[in-house]
């Protein structure tokens, strides 16, 4: 899926992109995980309550992300997409939302009480 149609449902974003190729990422995976990136990933640095993603976008560059969403944006060695996000955590959401087609708008809810 490209990477411009993953974002378009993101509210408010900054996209860094040094080299001018939003339009041509294809993403294959989408992770938080940088030990789970392979070629062709987009890698989401969560900050969480015993790590930061921040410190691992090197190891996920080098393991094949072609862009990242963050925080803040970073200063990294390659020139990579950086897609900068008031919440990590709201924007994989959207993000895993449009990657795996919307699966909720597909669900039909039913709530008995009393």
């Amino acid at each position: 899926m490209k990477l411009e149609a993953l974002i378009q449902n993101l509210g408010s974003v900054k996209i860094y992109d040094p080299s001018h190729v939003i339009s041509k990422i294809d993403i294959e995976h989408i992770s938080a995980d940088s030990r789970d990136i392979g070629e062709a990933s987009l890698f989401i640095a969560v900050v969480g309550h015993a790590t930061d993603g921040h410190q691992h976008l090197s190891a996920a560059i080098q393991r094949g992300a072609k862009a990242c969403v963050v925080q803040q944006r970073q200063s990294l060695p390659e020139p990579i997409v950086q897609l900068e996000v008031p919440d990590a955590r709201e924007a994989m959401a959207a993000i895993a939302s449009a990657f795996y087609g919307h699966p909720s708008k597909q669900v039909c809810l039913v709530g008995i009480t009393g």
